[in-house]
């Protein structure tokens, strides 16, 4: 039993012999049994020094195991041939990520420059700031709702040289509203939420209750009811049908009233109109009223505001006169729409239902409940002969399908591109 012991007590009286210099300690990640005559990685092509091995014709004991330096701070094996000269050593291992006093320097993505150098371990050290970041990533753009019309955001770019543009006001709905021509300009709506409906419950406003928040996507809407002379120009072209009512039509056909709203169009002519008139179509429910109130946490009660004087915003006390579309500036809305209240009975694309409104999913851009007996509309003509307004902008009003089309115009609206 004991002759078997002694050839591993001779190599390790032989690695004591070599240990009475510097300790040959295995770095970390070396494999002692690797094969002593394998060729090692060239260090130089990592960017090291090589092995430090010595003079290969230093004497050694044979099976003697040594430990040397290579490449960037690692370690190799090295065994004492029979001839007693030390072999190539083994694979390089446990190397740091590059080469002692090495510096490295990058540019950021903020126009800025930085350097580091490699530390005596091999590993790199702290950045070091060379030139400060600038203020943004260039093509970066910000946009701010804040310092520019309800209608618009505040857009800055970010240039080559990392510094912000100077910033400019532009369209919220990220499109080109229309313009012209008269009485047809549009108003861009931007995305957000809005306080719809009436808290506590009334039961004068039914199906008005809760009140809650609603987002709703960016939409262009009309800043006025279409004018007479808009529908004629649709019947003309033969996108309309011609209005049946015999008040709708002799006002039409007035010249003097070319610029009032158009009145006693059904739903499905209201629906013909906007298509004609670039593709558009009816607003929904929400998509009017906030029009009509203006973003969270806005609570008016009227498109105004809360004063309930009718003669400054709508016609007091003139049953059935609606004037020019333009005739009634201060009561526009907060973000710039025209006679949402006072200039007719304004048809919206949803169905009525009393409950719609304690369902979840009608508060992210809804379009009301499933086909029922009921459609809606919104607004109000005038004030016949009181001197108070009356029909907040909250007020829902139903319709059967027979109901006559009194009093009602149209208003259209298009999604943001």
């Amino acid at each position: 039993m004991m002759n078997r012991w002694i050839p591993y007590f001779a190599l390790f009286f032989a690695i004591a012999l070599v240990s009475c210099g510097d300790p040959p300690t295995d770095p970390p990640g070396t494999d002692a049994g690797s094969d002593a005559g394998a060729t090692s990685a060239d260090a130089g092509d990592a960017g090291g020094t090589g092995f430090d091995a010595g003079s290969p014709d230093e004497p050694c004991d044979p099976g003697e195991v040594r430990f040397v330096t290579c490449g960037r701070c690692g370690g190799a094996r090295q065994e004492c041939g029979a001839e007693g000269r030390w072999g190539t050593p083994g694979a390089c291992s446990g190397e740091g990520v590059c080469i002692a006093g090495e510096p490295e320097t990058e540019n950021t993505l903020l126009c800025g420059e930085r350097t580091r150098r490699c530390t005596e371990d091999c590993d790199w050290g702290e950045w070091r700031v060379v030139v400060p970041d600038g203020e943004c990533m260039a093509g970066e753009t910000s946009r701010d709702l804040a310092g520019c019309g309800p209608s618009e955001v505040e857009e800055r770019t970010c240039q080559a040289d990392c510094t912000w543009t100077a910033p400019v006001c532009v369209d919220a709905c990220g499109g080109v509203r229309r313009t012209s021509p008269a009485d047809a300009e549009e108003i861009c709506i931007p995305a957000g939420l809005f306080n719809r409906g009436l808290s506590p419950p009334d039961d004068y406003y039914v199906g008005s209750s809760p009140m809650a928040e609603v987002y709703v996507s960016a939409y262009y809407i009309d800043r006025f009811p279409v004018t007479n002379q808009r529908y004629q120009a649709c019947i003309d072209a033969g996108g309309c049908p011609p209005i049946v009512g015999s008040t709708g039509a002799s006002r039409l056909a007035n010249p003097d009233l070319a610029r009032n709203p158009v009145r006693e169009v059904p739903f499905e002519s209201a629906v013909a109109f906007c298509m004609w008139d670039g593709g558009r179509r009816v607003p929904t429910e929400a998509e009017w009223e906030k029009a009509a109130r203006g973003p969270a946490p806005r609570e008016v009660v009227y498109p105004w505001g809360d004063d309930s004087r009718c003669e400054l915003y709508i016609n007091c006390g003139q049953s059935g006169e609606l004037r020019d579309v333009d005739a009634h500036p201060l009561g526009a809305s907060y973000y710039g729409v025209e006679r949402l209240v006072g200039g007719g009975l304004q048809w919206v694309s949803d169905y009525w239902s009393e409950a719609y409104y304690l369902l979840p999913e009608s508060r992210t851009d809804p379009t009301g409940p499933a086909t029922v007996n009921f459609r809606v509309r919104r607004g109000w003509q005038h004030s016949s002969s009181i001197d108070r307004v009356r029909f907040p902008v909250f007020y829902r009003y139903r319709f059967g399908w027979s109901t006559a089309a009194s009093f009602t115009t149209i208003r259209c609206a298009r999604g943001a591109t």
